[in-house]
């Protein structure tokens, strides 16, 4: 709104200028006075409005700061649940000597970090195998839980996108397709077992083994933009 305002008065007083100026009681002034005249108060006019956008633009960012803060947390909140789900399907416990709860949790949630990087920029047969090894995504025995993370996702997407980065959102774009589509990978693997179409499996689990290291690869990406942490 501020912008508008200022962009009339420029105009008016940019109009009134010309005519003040062209015009002296009865008789012309000169085009070079008019010129630098105006020339003058179009430089005036023009720093004003420069000045006055740079104190809206301050204004309206301290004014969502906090919003965007809470945004960000929730977001955070979210990715670190879908994580914490992947590394109890893909990250073995480690064993680790510790005097107290915190410093486990602490030293268990670095190994994880460290091994969506590992698992990231590895190849596809290292979450092959654990898949195969661990057998409950292939089974669906997690239910909907990629559904309902999707789902969040999307959610925040849809009502705070607004006060994301355009870098925050891309991953967040990519990260709901690829759950969607493992969902759905998995729902069609569990239609076809028993089933004439049985020998379709095959592929659908590449498909799933795909999709999972995409996700970490996604994961990976949130890490490295500050979005993803277990503090």
């Amino acid at each position: 709104m501020l912008k508008e305002i200022t962009i009339i008065l420029f105009i008016l007083i940019t109009g009134i200028n010309w005519v003040c100026y062209q015009i002296s009681g009865d008789q012309f002034v000169t085009s070079v006075d008019a010129a630098f005249n105006i020339f003058i108060e179009v430089l005036g006019t023009g720093l004003t409005i420069l000045v006055l956008d740079k104190l809206f633009n301050a204004e309206e960012k301290k004014k969502w700061k906090a919003v965007k803060n809470d945004v960000n947390i929730l977001l955070k909140e979210e990715l670190s649940a879908i994580f914490i789900d992947f590394a109890g399907i893909l990250i073995p416990p480690v064993v680790v000597s510790a005097i107290t709860p915190n410093q486990i949790a602490t030293m268990t949630n670095q190994h994880r970090l460290r091994e969506l990087t590992n698992i990231a920029e590895g190849n596809i047969t290292v979450v092959e195998n654990r898949l195969r090894a661990e057998q409950h995504l292939l089974n669906g025995e997690y239910g909907n839980i990629f559904r309902r993370r999707y789902e969040n996702i999307s959610d925040i997407e849809l009502k705070y996108g607004k006060f994301l980065e355009p870098e925050t959102l891309r991953p967040m774009i990519n990260l709901e397709r690829l759950l969607k589509s493992l969902q759905s990978n998995i729902n069609v693997k569990l239609k076809l077992a028993g089933q004439t179409g049985a020998f379709l499996i095959p592929s659908v689990e590449q498909k799933i083994f795909m999709r999972t290291h995409d996700i970490m690869k996604t994961l990976n990406e949130c890490k490295t933009l500050g979005l993803l942490s277990l503090d």
